[in-house]
C-alpha cells in the first residue's frame, strides 16, 4: 500500500513539474508600476518594467486596466484599444504591431514588427517534447495578409535585434486567422538542440507579408504565453527542429552585465564600493569593444536642483571610466534623470545612484549622437575625434551623409574638416579602386536628388534617437526645405549632372561602381519628367535588369511613369496619386486582367484588386 502510495505521489509530483511553465511573467501581470507607458523606448529597458521581457524593437507596449495614460500617450494612441479589451488574464496584456511601411535602421528592409523575447527558466532539451501557446486578439487590420505570420521563434542563445529589422522564419506561425476575439494559438515541437530564448512577434518568411508604403499600424495583443514540457504529442502535428529553415539574421547577444553606483545624499562624490564595481565593469567592457550602454543618474527628492546632481553623480562614474579605465565616452549615452524614478512614499539609498545597462544601439549610432553632442556644446575638439572614431567604424554608404547634415555645418568651416573629406575619399578608393571618383559623384547626386525628398531620414538615422529626452530639436531632426521652382530647378541640374558624367554609358552598371550610384541614375531620370528621354533609356535599362545589373521594379517605375506624364494608362501599377483625404489610389490601369501576369514575368508580387 504504501508502495502504491509512494508510486501516485511520484507521478503526480512528475506530472506537476512537467507541467511548469517555462515562461516566467508570462500574463505580464508581474511589472513594476506604470510611470508612462513609453518610458522603455529611451532611458528604461522593458526589462526593467516587465520582469523577464525584453523588446527586440521599438513598439511592445504594456497595457495595464489601471493605469491612466497621460496627454502625450493619448496623442500616441498607445494601448488605445484597451479602452475597448480587456486582457484575457488578469489585467495586463502586450500590444504588439506590424507597419509595412516603415524601414529599419540601415534602411535594408521595409516593414516593421513589434518583437517581445524572454529567456526560458530552463532550457529546452533536446529529444524532449513541448507545447508552446499563448492568446491572442487581432485587431481587424488595413494589412490583411500580415496576420497569418504571427508566431514565435526559438534561439540556441539570447539575441538581440539592433537594426529594428524583421526576423526571417517560416515555420512557427499561426494556421488560423480570427480577428476580434480572444484564441488560444499552440504548436507542439521537439527541439534537436538546445534552446535558451524564445521570441513573438510577425516574421518574414517564404510567403513574406505584403509590403508598400501605406501608413498603416496594424494592432494584435498577446496573453498567458505557456511553453510546458508534454509527455505525448499528436505525432503528425509535432514539429521537429534546431534552427528554422529560415534563420534570423539577428546577430548573437554580445551581453556585458552592467552595474549601480550608489552616493550619499546630496553628494557626488565615489565610495571604494563603487570604484570597485567600475573596475570589475570596465574590465567586461573592454572585452566587448563593440557593445554601447546607457548611464542614467538619479537622485531622491530630498532638496533640488535634482538634475545637476545626478549629472554630477554621471561624471565622477564617467571620469573613472574614461581616464582611469580607458574605457571611450563615445560609447556610452548620458542621461540625467533627477528624481523622475524616486520613490514618492519614502527616502531611499536605491534612488541615490547611478546606473549602467547594456542598449542595443549600434556602436556607430551611439558615436553620432555624441559627436552632435559635442557639437551643440561647441566642443570641437571631442567632436573632430569624434567624427574620426565614426569614419572607421561606419558603413562607406554612410559617409557620403556627412557632406549635407546640416547639424555639422559648423565642423565644415573648420581647417580640420579637410583631414574629413581625405579620409572619405581614401576610403571610396580603396573600396571601388578605380572607378572611386565616379562612384563619389553619383553618389553625390544621388544625395542632391533626394535632398527635398528622403535625405533628411537617412541623415536623422545616423543618430540614435531617444523620445523620451530628445525635446531639442535641432539636435535630431533635419529638414530640407524647397518651393517647387526650386525642386524643379534641382531636377534639371541633376540631370546635366548625370548626362556628363555617364556619357555614352547611358545607363550606369552596379558592378562598375555601387548599388546606391546605379540609384542615382534611376532617380535622377525618373524625376526628370523627360518622356522622350524616358523613352531612349528604357530599352537600356531593360538590358541591364537582364544582365542583372539593374532592379526590374525600377523598370517597372520607370515604364509606368512615362506612360502617366503622356496621360495613359500604366501597365505595372506602380505610380499612385494622394487623395484629398491623403489616401493613395492607383492610376489608371492599362488591362486589370493582366497587371499581375505582366508582374510575374519581371518578378513582381501581385497587387490584391
Amino acid at each position: 500500500m504504501k508502495s502504491t502510495c509512494l508510486i501516485l505521489l511520484c507521478t503526480s509530483i512528475f506530472s506537476f513539474l512537467s507541467a511548469q511553465n517555462l515562461i516566467h511573467n508570462g500574463s505580464f501581470e508581474d511589472h513594476r508600476d506604470l510611470d508612462c507607458m513609453n518610458c522603455h523606448l529611451s532611458s528604461r529597458p522593458l526589462s526593467y518594467l516587465l520582469p523577464n521581457w525584453d523588446r527586440l524593437n521599438s513598439h511592445p507596449f504594456i497595457c495595464d486596466c489601471d493605469y491612466q495614460k497621460n496627454r502625450s500617450e493619448k496623442r500616441e494612441n498607445i494601448c488605445q484599444y484597451q479602452e475597448n479589451l480587456k486582457a484575457f488574464d488578469g489585467c495586463t496584456m502586450a500590444e504588439m504591431a506590424y507597419m509595412p511601411n516603415c524601414l529599419d535602421y540601415k534602411h535594408e528592409t521595409r516593414g516593421c514588427a513589434a518583437y517581445l523575447g524572454t529567456e526560458l527558466l530552463q532550457p529546452l532539451e533536446r529529444g524532449k517534447k513541448y507545447r508552446v501557446s499563448f492568446w491572442l486578439y487581432i485587431k481587424t487590420p488595413d494589412d490583411l495578409d500580415y496576420a497569418q505570420h504571427i508566431g514565435f521563434m526559438p534561439f540556441q542563445e539570447k539575441i538581440r535585434n539592433q537594426n529594428g529589422a524583421m526576423l526571417k522564419q517560416n515555420i512557427f506561425q499561426i494556421d488560423t486567422v480570427i480577428y476580434e476575439k480572444w484564441y488560444q494559438v499552440s504548436w507542439e515541437i521537439q527541439s534537436t538542440c538546445e534552446q535558451k530564448f524564445i521570441v513573438f512577434g510577425v516574421f518574414k518568411g517564404d510567403n513574406s507579408p505584403q509590403v508598400h508604403s501605406l501608413a498603416h499600424r496594424n494592432l494584435y495583443y498577446i496573453d498567458l504565453v505557456e511553453v510546458i514540457e508534454i509527455e505525448q504529442a499528436k505525432q503528425e502535428e509535432i514539429i521537429l527542429f534546431c534552427k528554422p529553415k529560415v534563420n534570423s539574421q539577428a546577430p548573437i547577444v554580445e551581453s556585458v552585465e552592467g552595474f549601480n553606483c550608489y552616493f550619499e545624499s546630496g553628494k557626488a562624490n565615489l565610495s571604494p564600493d563603487c570604484k570597485s564595481v567600475i573596475a570589475s565593469f570596465a574590465t567586461r567592457a573592454k572585452e566587448k569593444p563593440k557593445t554601447t550602454f546607457l548611464i542614467t543618474g538619479h537622485t531622491d527628492n530630498l532638496g533640488k536642483n535634482h538634475t545637476i546632481l545626478s549629472q554630477e553623480r554621471i561624471d565622477s562614474v564617467s571620469y573613472y571610466l574614461h581616464q582611469i579605465h580607458q574605457l571611450p565616452p563615445v560609447r556610452f549615452i548620458n542621461i540625467p534623470m533627477g528624481n523622475s524614478y524616486a520613490d514618492q512614499s519614502a527616502i531611499s539609498e536605491k534612488d541615490r545612484r547611478v546606473e549602467i545597462v547594456q542598449t542595443d544601439y549600434e556602436l556607430p549610432m551611439v558615436v553620432y549622437r555624441n559627436l552632435i553632442d559635442y557639437i551643440q556644446a561647441e566642443q570641437y575638439i571631442q567632436a573632430f575625434k569624434a567624427l574620426r572614431i565614426w569614419l572607421n567604424l561606419s558603413n562607406i554608404e554612410d559617409q557620403i551623409l556627412l557632406f549635407y547634415d546640416p547639424r555639422l555645418e559648423k565642423l565644415r568651416s573648420l581647417s580640420q574638416w579637410e583631414g574629413v573629406v581625405t579620409k572619405v575619399h581614401k576610403t571610396y578608393q580603396k573600396e571601388y579602386k578605380a572607378n572611386a571618383k565616379l562612384t563619389f559623384q553619383l553618389d553625390s547626386l544621388w544625395a542632391e536628388d533626394q535632398k527635398y525628398r528622403t535625405l533628411s531620414y537617412y541623415i536623422e538615422n545616423l543618430r540614435v534617437y531617444l523620445p523620451e529626452i530628445d525635446t531639442i530639436e535641432a539636435l535630431w531632426k533635419v529638414s530640407f526645405e524647397a518651393d517647387s521652382t526650386t525642386f524643379v530647378m534641382q531636377d534639371q541640374n541633376n540631370l546635366s549632372a548625370l548626362q556628363f558624367l555617364i556619357g555614352e554609358e547611358k545607363w550606369i552598371k552596379q558592378s562598375t561602381t555601387s548599388e546606391r550610384a546605379a540609384l542615382a541614375n534611376f532617380y535622377i531620370i525618373q524625376h526628370s519628367s523627360d518622356t522622350d528621354l524616358m523613352e531612349h533609356s528604357l530599352p537600356i535599362l531593360k538590358e541591364r535588369c537582364e544582365q542583372g545589373e539593374a532592379n526590374w521594379l525600377h523598370y517597372a517605375m520607370l515604364y509606368d511613369r512615362r506612360k502617366i506624364l503622356l496621360n495613359l494608362p500604366q501597365r505595372f501599377g506602380t505610380q499612385y496619386r494622394i487623395l484629398k483625404d491623403d489616401t493613395k489610389e492607383l492610376f489608371p490601369l492599362e488591362n486589370e486582367e493582366m497587371i499581375n501576369i505582366w508582374r510575374d514575368k519581371i518578378g513582381l508580387p501581385p497587387i490584391e484588386r
